[in-house]
């Protein structure tokens, strides 16, 4: 059994998406068009209706880290002064066209 089976993505959660968006002042909107994840898709990930597949928390992740935020299990949302690189860019990756 892989040592990494049950490492949580980002560690990002709902809440923690809607506390990073609090935190720089951002609208669902602004999010979508930073993020390029659907309005409607971020909407409905942060009130619990659905999940997210993984490229699409990867390019919330990505967008909320060019804006030195940082996540970590059980943790708020921090601020750190040089955090690009955690998360790699999605628009890299080979299953970004599925991205929601």
């Amino acid at each position: 059994m892989s040592p990494y089976f049950n490492i949580q993505l980002f560690h990002m959660d709902r809440k923690l998406c809607a506390a990073a968006r609090y935190r720089l002042d951002w609208s669902i909107d602004r999010l979508a068009i930073q993020s390029g994840v659907s309005a409607l898709a971020i909407e409905q990930y942060e009130s619990g209706f659905r999940k997210l597949k993984p490229i699409s928390l990867q390019a919330i992740a990505y967008a909320f880290e060019a804006e030195k935020l940082m996540f970590f299990p059980g943790q708020p949302v921090m601020t750190g002064g040089n955090v690009r690189g955690a998360c790699p860019d999605p628009r890299l990756s080979s299953d970004y066209s599925q991205i929601e």
